[in-house]
């Protein structure tokens, strides 16, 4: 009895678990095709998003080849006003390709000179990308104007500016201010010009600061080729050194002479005085035909006052009080009663 329950129990197991793989197979297979169909709606569904997008992208790029230039504006002398984007970049193309062509471009920076050939610059327009810029101008412009776009100039920027480095390093400075030094001893007495002046001053005159980057000219090129201007001065900042004060180095280190006075009451005459230092005329003129970081080296002078004692006693009872001119022209007749 106990055998016969155990073999209905296997059989009962058996029958059990057959069923429940066929369960199992089952729901596999509907998650199989649940998952097929799934994937055929996305795959659809993305095919048609992706045809909407080219059909939208398609509609999109023929409005926009077909937008015509709204801005009163004329590029490289041509007037665009009512062109589309394609007939702006082929008749701006064939402008700019006719102005330039061959053309050699000469800029002065400086003491130097710098030609750049058209082979070195190769020199041409991104016509595309400025019709497009034209095409979405929304500027009004009451008078016709002519559109910048030196922006839009390409040259080749691997052969040019290696020239301009070398340029500007030859141009390179950095400011150095002037400078003065006196040397020797001053003499102890003024009342003997005979006495040899052993002093002098030595000015060392500064040089100016130069800073030139040459992506600054790049830049200038550019716009000058846009201007259609083939020879141009390229202008830069100078830091000059300041000027020496002349006037304040005197009062440092030389004496000034002292002129005599009469007392206009008394008609008492003090004593001059004479003065010892640099003639400070002479020195500013050699100062203002000097070049930047020269050498200068005055010796130092007697120097006489204007008025002395003597010059004003011998001048004290000197006056015109009266003069008078008068012409008399004699004919051959009255020469003799008027003349003689």
């Amino acid at each position: 009895m106990k055998g016969k329950n155990s073999k209905e129990l296997n059989e009962l197991e058996n029958s059990y678990h057959k069923m429940t793989r066929s369960e199992k197979a089952a729901k596999k297979a509907s998650n199989a095709k649940r998952k097929r169909v799934f994937l055929i709606v996305a795959s659809i569904a993305l095919a048609v998003c992706l045809l909407l997008g080219l059909g939208g992208f398609l509609l999109y790029n023929h409005y926009m080849e077909n937008r015509t230039v709204q801005a009163n504006i004329t590029i490289a002398g041509i007037p665009v006003q009512g062109m589309t984007r394609k007939e702006v970049s082929e008749a701006i193309s064939e402008a700019f390709l006719l102005s330039h062509r061959g053309k050699q471009m000469v800029i002065k920076i400086g003491q130097e000179t710098v030609t750049l050939t058209a082979d070195v610059t190769n020199v041409h327009l991104d016509a595309d990308a400025l019709a497009k810029a034209a095409v979405n101008l929304t500027t009004k412009y009451p008078q016709q104007e002519a559109f910048p776009f030196a922006e839009y100039v390409r040259m080749d920027e691997e052969k040019v500016m290696p020239l301009l480095q070398a340029v500007t390093e030859k141009l390179q400075s950095t400011l150095v201010q002037s400078s003065y030094e006196v040397t020797g001893t001053a003499p102890e007495k003024f009342d003997v010009v005979d006495e040899t002046c052993n002093q002098q001053i030595t000015i060392v005159l500064g040089t100016p600061g130069i800073s030139v980057k040459p992506e600054r000219i790049y830049e200038a090129i550019l716009s000058a080729y846009a201007e259609g201007n083939f020879n141009f001065e390229f202008a830069f900042p100078v830091d000059q050194p300041e000027k020496l004060n002349l006037e304040a180095i005197f009062s440092e280190k030389c004496v000034a002479p002292v002129n005599a006075v009469m007392n206009p009451e008394t008609f008492e005459i003090s004593d001059e005085s004479l003065g010892y230092g640099f003639d400070m005329d002479a020195l500013s003129l050699a100062l203002e035909e000097a070049q930047p970081g020269e050498k200068l080296v005055f010796d130092f002078i007697w120097l006489e006052p204007k008025d002395t004692k003597e010059s004003l006693t011998n001048a004290l009872f000197v006056d015109t009080l009266y003069e008078h001119n008068r012409r008399l022209e004699c004919n051959q007749k009255q020469k003799l009663a008027y003349c003689l």
